[in-house]
């Protein structure tokens, strides 16, 4: 049969403390040279519960700090952007805005800077029609907005004013009598 091991008071609590503190039963097995039965044994007797739910209390908790740490790095990757998408998709933004760091006002925040720029591209539009041969400097002195201002919406909507074709007036042929 096998040898029985009288393992002290001290050592028990302290091991005892350290499962429920999360530590893995398995380890703590092998590093007091105890079998996880024991251990297992102990816990049942000075807890009066099933051990199942403090071993699965503490799986649970490993699970939760391996998905911090997925979430963390998943944040490191993600712009501003893809993380306010990824918040507005669930129920509750408050958590989901806590775990990715960002503040909540950034989810509701609507940016009123693209509607300003559709308005002013509508007056672009009608103002070509008036005057074709109007560039971003004229356009701003016409509807009295910064000609950078202009010239940036210009750019980003790819509004190029309609240009006259010149009429070459010039003879390409010298005619010599």
């Amino acid at each position: 049969m096998g040898q029985f091991k009288i393992i002290q008071k001290e050592i028990k609590d302290e091991i005892l403390t350290k499962v429920k503190s999360g530590e893995r039963v398995m380890v703590l097995a092998k590093q007091y040279g105890v079998s996880d039965k024991s251990i297992y044994t102990w816990l049942r007797q000075t807890t009066g519960e099933q051990v199942v739910s403090i071993v699965k209390y503490n799986k649970l908790k490993r699970e939760n700090e391996e998905l911090k740490r997925l979430v963390g790095d998943i944040t490191l990757k993600m712009s501003l952007g893809e993380k306010i998408e990824l918040i507005k998709k669930g129920e509750i933004k408050k958590v989901r805005a806590d775990a990715l760091g960002i503040n909540r006002k950034n989810i509701y925040h609507k940016p009123l800077q693209k509607q300003k720029d559709l308005l002013l591209k509508q007056q672009i539009e009608e103002t070509h029609k008036i005057h074709p041969s109007y560039g971003h400097k004229r356009l701003g002195m016409y509807l009295r907005v910064n000609h950078k201002r202009i010239l940036r919406i210009m750019k980003k909507f790819g509004i190029k004013p309609p240009r006259r074709k010149v009429k070459n007036n010039y003879c390409t042929k010298l005619f010599y009598t």
